[in-house]
């Protein structure tokens, strides 16, 4: 998995003040490879992509703050679908989870996140999660294009609902967004293109497979119980070692 945070999407279609400070919905995007096939020599051939984003509400009526309780809970969720619901990682062997991610201290990289991820560990039969942490400014991939992509979307949607042609919709709530986006990616431009009768056109790396939607806000919160533990620290353990991005998307 690779993740990130995307751009935030403030609305301000919906806000007719001129000095107030519009609603935020934050973004946190995940490309997730599995399913790799092997050739008869070992060596990989394939594998699938799926995107899946997650909109949080940040407002009075639901904590959106980009930390470490809103990646672990969206995690948790992308594990349950491929484990139970999908079952396209079986759990015997021990399925690892392989995360590329920068290294913000109040999202990844720190004590809090390192001791809920211990949990999710044991909460999931013993699952084990590798974590690898950017360099500094080595990170840029398509997850950073991606949120803004769904933002212009939606701008473009509040917009065009403002002007004479009404063809838009107002997006007044971080659901309405992700509703809109559903609506409109969940089938990607390759099955448009399959579907259309045209030929299917490869990425040299992969070919986003299927995209998923959830958001999180009052009526489905982002499981913040037991508080904001630590894990202890480990003498020694302040430097490590750092990876540095290939020049591609998906090829860490």
């Amino acid at each position: 998995m690779e993740w990130d945070y995307g751009n935030g999407y403030p609305h301000r279609q919906n806000n007719s003040g001129t000095c107030n400070h519009p609603k935020i919905s934050h973004l946190f995007i995940v490309y997730v490879h599995h399913s790799p096939v092997f050739g008869p020599g070992g060596e990989k051939i394939s594998h699938t992509t799926d995107v899946w984003t997650f909109w949080a509400d940040d407002s009075d009526e639901h904590d959106g703050t980009k930390d470490c309780f809103y990646v672990v809970g969206s995690i948790d969720i992308i594990v349950k679908y491929y484990t139970e619901e999908a079952k396209v990682v079986p759990m015997e062997p021990t399925p690892e989870v392989h995360g590329w991610m920068d290294g913000c201290g109040e999202q990844n990289k720190g004590r809090r996140t390192f001791r809920m991820f211990t949990e999710f560990v044991e909460k999931h039969g013993g699952m084990r999660v590798y974590m690898n942490f950017a360099a500094t400014n080595h990170f840029g991939g398509q997850w950073d294009a991606d949120g803004g992509r769904q933002c212009a979307r939606c701008y473009r949607s509040e917009l065009d609902a403002s002007n004479s042609t009404g063809t838009g919709r107002i997006l007044p709530t971080t659901r309405s967004c992700m509703e809109l986006l559903e609506e409109e990616m969940t089938l990607t431009q390759k099955g448009k293109r399959v579907e259309a009768g045209g030929k299917q056109h490869e990425n040299k790396n992969y070919t986003i497979n299927k995209r998923f939607f959830r958001c999180w806000d009052k009526d489905n919160k982002i499981p913040r119980a037991g508080g904001a533990k630590e894990a202890d620290s480990i003498p020694g353990t302040l430097s490590h070692y750092c990876f540095a991005a290939w020049s591609g998307p998906g090829r860490m």
